[in-house]
């Protein structure tokens, strides 16, 4: 459309482009969008092609609806004209802040959101072109600008993106190098800096350890603790140096975290518990800053490691009778690995008291521990609970489980005071008799005669069921 308006619709814009009553203006490739202000607010959207020719208007007044077209139509095409708004330009930051941000008095989430689109759409385009300077002078401008913390971030990973996208070209690799080392030898850019580590740390190893070696010889840099221990520990991790080697090559640093971190971690596995926790105490928990989660992991783990039982019981005493919630003695379990065969017994027999039978069992059989089963058997051998450790006990220890049941009910026989207790007995005997051989049943039953072959009921009893089972034969 070489003319889109009539001669009066078209003056009419033109004064309400001159009054400045077209505002809140938005460009998405080809479409144009704004608000004029007239006897009310109207929305005016205008599509061109790629002639620059318009294509679509929109009002929501009355007369574009009537006659489709309308002043306020006009005003935005008059503005987009003067103001050049099609030719292609990528705006700094900071303009692009000015423009949408705060030349606003009261910005809202829509303000924010359409900057931050806009934002992404321009570091696409220079990620396209391959224009890092461009994402490099985002960068610089973002560090100045007053923006809301908790979106901020959008920004930073826009960034990060752009970086890291750029970085992998082998025509940038070279020149971006050489700008992150410089940036991070003058500890800028604090937000971008664990992503410059990790870019440079895809180099070779030799050449990752002379670009750290001369950044951590940089007074700026050291004046970060926190990049100077994620450099210590990339270091360490390269697998170039042994621990002592380590230490002794970055021994002016022997106060950063990193190093107290990766001796604690060395003396935990020697299982040097009292040095472990002498070490970390001496530097103070509350000085870490970078390793402050994973070094008061390693203090508990070595003051819990230092009297395990101890650790164990204060557990146990916060547990509830009634379904207690087990994870954190699960946790401890997992943590006392090294040294849970030497006190479980103990533990296990504790835990027995203070929570109800059945959870207990349940947690005995859930966490397989046919060990502790044979131990519980042992010294409070009872058919009942023969029962509950039945299927454990065959699956886990198959060769036992025939002396274990026998010993069971033959101690269950002796210790029975009244009839009930000795029908339970003769109930265990028969539920079992189908899992030992008949050998095996003949010589239990001879078992339990001779060790109570002076219980006259008992022997009677015993002849009873061996008539009653001659008869069935």
């Amino acid at each position: 459309m070489d003319k889109p308006f009539s001669y009066l619709v078209y003056q009419k814009g033109l004064r309400f482009y001159q009054q400045s009553k077209v505002f809140n203006l938005s460009k998405n490739l080809n479409t144009i969008e704004a608000y004029v202000n007239d006897d009310q607010i109207y929305h005016v959207k205008l599509v061109f092609n790629s002639n620059k020719q318009l294509t679509i208007k929109k009002c929501n007044c009355r007369l574009a609806k009537n006659i489709h077209e309308c002043g306020h139509m006009a005003a935005l095409y008059v503005k987009v004209k003067q103001e050049s708004l099609l030719e292609q330009k990528v705006d700094t930051l900071r303009d692009l802040y000015v423009l949408m941000i705060s030349s606003k008095p009261k910005p809202n989430i829509y303000d924010y959101v359409n900057f931050e689109k806009r934002f992404l759409d321009n570091l696409q385009v220079f990620q396209k072109e391959k224009e890092f300077e461009k994402v490099q002078t985002y960068l610089e401008e973002l560090e100045k600008l007053t923006y809301p913390v908790n979106r901020r971030n959008y920004l930073v990973q826009g960034i990060t993106r752009a970086i890291s996208e750029l970085y992998h070209d082998p025509t940038l690799q070279d020149q971006m190098s050489k700008w992150i080392i410089h940036s991070l030898s003058l500890n800028r850019f604090q937000d971008f800096q664990m992503t410059f580590l990790d870019l440079l740390s895809e180099k070779d190893t030799d050449d990752f350890v002379i670009i750290a070696d001369s950044l951590l010889a940089n007074p700026s840099l050291r004046e970060n603790e926190s990049l100077c221990n994620k450099l210590l520990l990339m270091i360490y991790q390269k697998g170039v140096f042994s621990l002592e080697e380590f230490k002794k090559k970055y021994q002016r640093m022997s106060q950063c975290e990193v190093i107290v971190y990766l001796t604690a971690l060395e003396l935990l596995e020697q299982r040097s518990y009292s040095k472990v926790i002498e070490l970390i105490s001496n530097y103070h928990i509350s000085h870490f800053c970078y390793f402050k989660k994973e070094i008061e992991k390693i203090y508990k783990k070595a003051k819990n490691m230092q009297n395990p039982r101890e650790y164990m019981h204060e557990i146990i005493k916060k547990l509830y009778w009634h379904i207690p919630d087990m994870t954190a003695f699960k946790e401890a379990k997992n943590q006392l690995s090294d040294v849970w065969q030497s006190i479980k017994f103990d533990v296990y027999d504790e835990l027995s008291e203070k929570i109800r039978g059945n959870d207990f069992l349940e947690f005995i059989l859930n966490e397989n521990e046919w060990e502790y089963a044979l131990y519980d058997l042992e010294t409070n051998g009872s058919i009942s609970r023969l029962m509950v450790y039945d299927r454990m006990l065959l699956k886990y220890c198959p060769e036992l489980y025939s002396f274990i049941v026998s010993d069971v009910i033959a101690q269950s026989f002796t210790n029975a005071y009244c009839d009930r207790d000795y029908q339970y007995c003769f109930h265990g005997l028969d539920r079992f008799r189908g899992k030992l051989t008949q050998d095996e049943f003949d010589y239990l039953i001879y078992y339990i005669r001779k060790i109570n072959q002076n219980n006259e009921y008992l022997i009677r009893e015993l002849d009873e069921m061996e008539a009653t089972d001659e008869l069935s034969h």
